[in-house]
């Protein structure tokens, strides 16, 4: 039987293996590799048994997808690009709250970033240019109506003509 530090010498005997890891619930730091259809996994760090800690046993996380990756990767990107502060080993949640801690003026955003927030849920933080202020139209008074125009005057009678 295996102690769980070593891997198994028949591959018959990892259930019991992974059996025995998942009672003893031992933390660990791993590093999960995509290639292709092919995940690989390597333990990074051995952390101990919940139990040593005086910790309960954690739930298991998600596991991150290519996805998940990139969409870090470019959050990160425009964190720096506002110059928000961030670790590197900062998760997509804890990511998102550093972003969600600001407003973004929409016209100084370009289009990428904009659908980036959307995407990630943080559209509201996008804030769009309130159109210009028209002025409210000024009452005016109706218009008098135009006077009647004056009778013209009679013509001037002719001077008497001379004999």
């Amino acid at each position: 039987m295996c102690t769980g530090d070593d891997a198994p010498a028949e591959l018959t005997e990892l259930p019991e293996v992974l059996k025995s890891i998942s009672e003893a619930a031992i933390s660990m730091r791993i590093e999960v590799r995509h290639d292709g259809d092919f995940q690989n996994i390597s333990v990074i760090e051995k952390l101990g048994a919940a139990e040593e800690s005086g910790m309960p046993a954690e739930e298991p996380v998600a596991e991150t997808t290519d996805e998940d990756a990139e969409n870090l990767t470019a959050l990160k990107a425009f964190a720096s690009s506002q110059e928000i502060t961030f670790e590197d080993d900062d998760s997509l949640d804890t990511l998102k709250e550093r972003i969600s801690a600001f407003e973004y003026d929409s016209d100084k955003l370009i289009e990428d970033e904009v659908a980036l927030l959307e995407k990630n849920g943080l559209g509201e933080l996008v804030k769009k240019p309130e159109p210009p202020k028209v002025p409210a139209k000024v009452a005016r008074p109706a218009p008098k109506p135009a006077p009647k125009p004056a009778p013209k005057p009679a013509p001037k009678p002719l001077p008497k003509k001379r004999k």
